[in-house]
Parts: C-alpha cells; sequence; structure tokens
C-alpha cells in the first residue's frame, strides 16, 4: 500500500509545480479580459453533468435526485448518466424513480449491456460524447454538486473561455472537471491508455492547458462534498498487486503525455465506443 501512495504522491507532484505560474499567468489574463469584454453581453451555457455507474447503485440513491433538485435553479442544465452494464438494479431504479426527468431532459439515462470491466477513461468519453451541453462536467457518482453548482459553472465560463474548472481537493472529488466540450473533442478526450482510474483526469487536464492555453480554476469547497467510498477489495493480496501494476503502467504513461507538447498519439482509434439505449427506447451506436 506503501508503494501505491508513493506513487500518487509522485503524479499529484508533478501537477502541483506548474500550479503557482498557471494561477500568476490566469491573473493577467483576467486583468485583460476585463478590459476587453466589459460591454460584451454572453447568453448563458448549456450544462451537461455527465455520470457513470457500474455497480454503485447505493451511491446514486443519495446523490443522484439530490444533484437535479440543486441545480434546478439553472435551466439549462441537464445530467447524462451512463449505465456500463451495470448488474445490480440501476435500469429498473431510474425507470421508476426518474421519468419525469427524464421526459423534461434534465437527465438523460444510456444503457449498455455488454461491457464487463469498468474502465473509468472508457466510461467518462461516453458520458461527454453523449453529452449536448456546451460545457461538459464530470460528476463522480459519489459527489454532491452542492446548490447553485450549474450556475456557478455558467458564471465562470461567462468570464472567459479559456479555463477549465478543476477540483481544489484530492479527497474523492479530483474527479470534477468542468470544460468546454470543443475543447475535449479537440484532444480526443481521456487517453483510454490509462487503466483502472488512475492518471486519466491530470492527463486531461495537462493536454487541454497545453493545446489551448488554459488556466485552472479551483472549484470552492461548497462545491465539492462526496460519500465516504466503501471498498474492501484492498484487503485481497491478488487485487493489490493488480493495483500496484495498473498504478505504475498508468504512471509511465502519464510523465510520458506530460512532457510530450501534442497529443497526436491519443485514441487514435476512437474513444468512448459502445451500443446503447437511451431512456428505455432509442437505440445508440458511438463508432
Amino acid at each position: 500500500m506503501s508503494s501505491t501512495k508513493e506513487k500518487l504522491k509522485k503524479v499529484k507532484f508533478l501537477l502541483n509545480t506548474k500550479r503557482i505560474f498557471d494561477q500568476k499567468l490566469w491573473d493577467i489574463k483576467q486583468l485583460i479580459h476585463t478590459f476587453t469584454n466589459k460591454n460584451n453581453k454572453i447568453s448563458d451555457y448549456t450544462i451537461s453533468f455527465g455520470i457513470t455507474c457500474k455497480g454503485r447503485l447505493w451511491q446514486l440513491k443519495k446523490t443522484l435526485l439530490k444533484n437535479i433538485q440543486d441545480n434546478s435553479d439553472y435551466e439549462k442544465c441537464n445530467f447524462v448518466l451512463i449505465d456500463y452494464n451495470s448488474k445490480d438494479g440501476l435500469e429498473k431504479w431510474i425507470n421508476k424513480n426518474f421519468r419525469k426527468y427524464i421526459q423534461s431532459n434534465k437527465l438523460v439515462y444510456y444503457k449498455n449491456s455488454t461491457f464487463e470491466n469498468f474502465q473509468m477513461a472508457h466510461a467518462k468519453n461516453i458520458s461527454h460524447r453523449l453529452a449536448d451541453g456546451e460545457i461538459i462536467v464530470n460528476l463522480d457518482g459519489d459527489n454532491y454538486t452542492g446548490k447553485g453548482f450549474a450556475a456557478f459553472v455558467n458564471q465562470e465560463f461567462k468570464k472567459t473561455k479559456n479555463i477549465i474548472l478543476v477540483s481544489n481537493r484530492g479527497n474523492g472529488s479530483n474527479g470534477r472537471i468542468g470544460m468546454l466540450k470543443e475543447n475535449f473533442f479537440g484532444i480526443r478526450g481521456y487517453d483510454e491508455a490509462f487503466k483502472r482510474n488512475y492518471c486519466e483526469e491530470t492527463d486531461l487536464v495537462n493536454r487541454l492547458k497545453r493545446k489551448y492555453s488554459l488556466c485552472e480554476i479551483k472549484i470552492p469547497d461548497r462545491f465539492l462534498n462526496h460519500l465516504l467510498n466503501e471498498v474492501k477489495n484492498y484487503e485481497n493480496e491478488k487485487y493489490q498487486k493488480d493495483l500496484d501494476e495498473k498504478i505504475a503502467k498508468n504512471t509511465k504513461l502519464f510523465k510520458k503525455h506530460n512532457f510530450e507538447w501534442t497529443t497526436d498519439n491519443v485514441n487514435q482509434k476512437g474513444y468512448g465506443k459502445g451500443i446503447f439505449v437511451k431512456n428505455f427506447k432509442e437505440k445508440i451506436i458511438l463508432k
């Protein structure tokens, strides 16, 4: 377990070394924006929150409705839920409890019935490709948005489009990333060469910043509450060995991307592929 923590610390160090410089650059850009866009009126953005789930129904039972309600003040947002072939009754639960939200387009539900092992980067790419918002925000199933989060996102992007929203914590909300959808497509999404859920967020942020000269905006603490994960598999030696190997491989990939200027080698054969049923009736194919 100690080796895992050491590797994660190295990854965090690589990210943190750039943050001071990025903040200074952001301050300068904000001053420029204030003087050049004083009288420029910008319409509110459409925003989609992407949620992925496989075997985490217990989390969504606590967070999904709460998150929808906490953002009801912002009309131009919705939640895109990807059922990654979950076997815990997720489809039945959504069908029973969220019909009115599906009818109003506040919730869009996509079900896949063939995926086996959960791959985080692949799942996130699916949710972002299927989102219809101009701004897309990844939202882990165990996260609470807090009241008014969509309005906050809109407010920040109306100041300037040259930003990316990131969590200011490393406590379970580090997957909270908000970006323009066009920028997400421009870098071809999360790198699906990463396995499990290690490094893909940091890699995505770095590639976005490099290609579009974006500045990080830290999401305030009031929007970053979450459930405590209950993962018991760490007690299993075989699982831990596999986890160490995956983290080592992902860390190597991350370092490679971190020092390359282009991302032309990412997801060359496509990303976020799959076959889905939208809202229990419409077949959708992502190629």
